[in-house]
């Protein structure tokens, strides 16, 4: 499985939030204390450090990286891992591509600038899962990526039904999220995303173990 590209992608993302994350910690004085958690109104209501608030994100970025990097190391079925880059790909790069966007509302707030992330998170993800969906149907059973219950890891056709399913879920809920960027209230987009995504993990569960039955 090549990685060159995702961690060629991960390494400019990270270089980009920790020089972000550099560039703040000279503007902004010792001890200030910076907004890292948000309600659905924007309105702050989590703080950290300046260490804490500057550099977690960038952290986490680098621990998703290592962890995703090491993952083909590891799974089991790697054939079948190697025929699921896309998805793979999508959901490493995705959550890189998240966190930057966080990284960036935190500290162009911290420096006095408004950015809606709260309309743009949502947004993402949207986006994020109508590529996911359009590829989980395609996707081959591993341990490490996909709908994984006990079910559709016992059985190739049961794992195919319910990524079939997942995957017109997850392209519907993205769709309605992005649909949901144009109300004029930035809650909608992220109130849709959270209940479709709910709906969609339990749904493909119950189906999971309900194919299996049938299977049995």
């Amino acid at each position: 499985m090549n990685l060159r590209l995702p961690m060629l992608c991960s390494l400019i993302l990270i270089a980009a939030m920790c020089g972000l994350s550099l560039w703040a910690w000279g503007q902004l004085p010792d001890g200030q204390t910076i907004a890292i958690h948000f309600d659905l109104d924007g309105t702050p209501n989590g703080y950290a450090g300046k260490a804490g608030g500057l550099l977690t994100i960038p952290l986490i970025a680098v621990v998703i990286t290592t962890f995703m990097a090491i993952v083909p190391r590891l799974e089991p079925r790697r054939e079948n891992l190697a025929r699921n880059t896309g998805l793979y790909y999508t959901a490493w790069l995705g959550a890189l591509l998240l966190l930057a966007v966080g990284q960036l509302a935190i500290v162009g707030r911290a420096l006095g600038h408004e950015v809606h992330a709260l309309r743009t998170l949502p947004l993402l993800l949207g986006l994020m899962w109508v590529v996911l969906g359009m590829q989980l149907g395609r996707s081959q059973s591993t341990f490490f990526v996909g709908i994984r219950t006990p079910w559709t890891l016992s059985s190739d056709a049961v794992w195919r039904r319910t990524h079939r399913l997942g995957g017109r879920l997850f392209l519907m809920t993205g769709a309605a999220t992005l649909l949901g960027g144009f109300a004029p209230d930035s809650r909608v987009s992220l109130v849709v995303l959270i209940v479709g995504t709910v709906v969609t993990a339990a749904t493909t569960v119950i189906a999971s173990y309900v194919y299996w039955r049938r299977e049995a």
